[in-house]
């Protein structure tokens, strides 16, 4: 009875190697972001490209990282021209008819306030009022006249942002908190907050060209492995402290 389950663990084995090494054997996914240098890089060595390099790995398949404007990026996944993008919400990958996604989120997209230290509290959007207001262009536009506050002051890059919110040139930048977290600790700027409940939080996914969708079952199990095993925690500690933040405050809260 024992060598029956030593056989069948073996054969097991077997079967596992066989078929990642099959995988690796195939020519290589070629899967884009147009997310900040911060999280990504061309070499693939960005905090955030480990993530879905990993991803990968674990259901056999290897896959070569570029760097992309983020609308050509998307664009060319849906043209079948590249077989990945990340992260995207869901929002914005419905609008493009060839896509799919993997549902399991990789982190949560923000909208949070980053001020000085000894800033009062910024828990609403209307405490925002009477503030100045800056924002990075790679950001999705703020709409801040939908919650009644003036338009925000655009710069070129987060770097940018942080270092005027340093020199006082506006009161509160509003960012992503990966973004910013990784921006501070690459650049080695302190003396900011970033202030919790986010403004804003919505899931962003791995989205992939349809004709791979039969992938995306085991990358579902292969990015839950990595949140329970502490695999993307430790790849990109912002990702996973991201997924932890607690929903915006309600209005009238």
């Amino acid at each position: 009875m024992r060598q029956d389950g030593m056989r069948t663990l073996f054969l097991s084995w077997v079967f596992s190697v066989f078929f990642t090494a099959a995988g690796l054997a195939e020519p290589p996914l070629q899967v884009n972001s147009g997310l900040p240098a911060e999280l990504t890089a061309k070499d693939g060595s960005g905090m955030l490209d480990q993530v879905v390099v990993e991803a990968f790995r674990r259901i056999g398949r290897a896959v070569e990282i570029e760097i992309l404007p983020p609308k050509r990026g998307i664009a060319l996944t849906d043209a079948g021209q590249r077989d990945g993008h990340y992260l995207r919400a869901i929002r914005v990958i419905d609008a493009y008819p060839n896509l799919v996604y993997v549902p399991e989120a990789i982190a949560n997209a923000t909208r949070m306030a980053v001020t000085r230290e000894a800033y009062p509290a910024i828990r609403h959007w209307r405490d925002l009022k009477g503030r100045t207001v800056g924002y990075w262009l790679g950001e999705q536009a703020y709409t801040l006249s939908d919650h009644g506050l003036e338009e925000a002051i655009r710069v070129p890059n987060p770097l940018s942002l942080l270092e005027m919110l340093q020199r006082g040139r506006v009161d509160v930048a509003l960012s992503d908190f990966a973004i910013a977290r990784a921006t501070m600790e690459k650049a080695g700027i302190t003396g900011l907050v970033i202030h919790q409940p986010p403004l804003e939080r919505v899931p962003v996914y791995l989205c992939l060209h349809k004709k791979h969708a039969n992938l995306i079952p085991g990358l579902i199990q292969a990015l839950k492995a990595m949140i329970q095993d502490g695999s993307l925690g430790a790849l990109c500690p912002y990702c996973q402290e991201s997924l932890n933040f607690p929903a915006p405050v309600a209005i009238g809260g």
